[in-house]
């Protein structure tokens, strides 16, 4: 099973940053992530994103990468998130487009 599973919500902002929030099961607080665009992939949310999260005072960077799930019936709502530290996947999560918002879960994968 997974150390770390949690849910989160991504939302656009201005200049094709995304804010968020997110928990999991070993926090009792809701922590922020913000992302910039690097790499505009071919639909809205997809593409290659600069990472920061923030948990308490330390703070975490990473890079995110959103692509649709290939095989999921309704490709354009499903989408696949995946965030690589120091260019290793250690976080990979599921979202649905909800309200012009990408709201998912994601696990730990080591």
């Amino acid at each position: 099973m997974c150390d770390i599973i949690g849910s989160f919500y991504l939302k656009r902002v201005a200049s094709n940053k995304l804010l968020g929030e997110f928990t999991n099961n070993k926090r009792f607080t809701v922590s922020s992530e913000s992302c910039e665009l690097i790499e505009l992939g071919n639909a809205p949310f997809l593409g290659k994103y600069n990472s920061t999260w923030c948990i308490d005072d330390e703070c975490f960077m990473g890079v995110l990468i959103i692509s649709f799930i290939e095989h999921a019936e309704n490709k354009s709502v499903k989408y696949k998130l995946s965030w690589y530290i120091n260019e290793e996947l250690t976080y990979q999560g599921e979202a649905i487009l909800v309200d012009d918002m990408l709201m998912g879960h994601y696990v730990l994968l080591h």
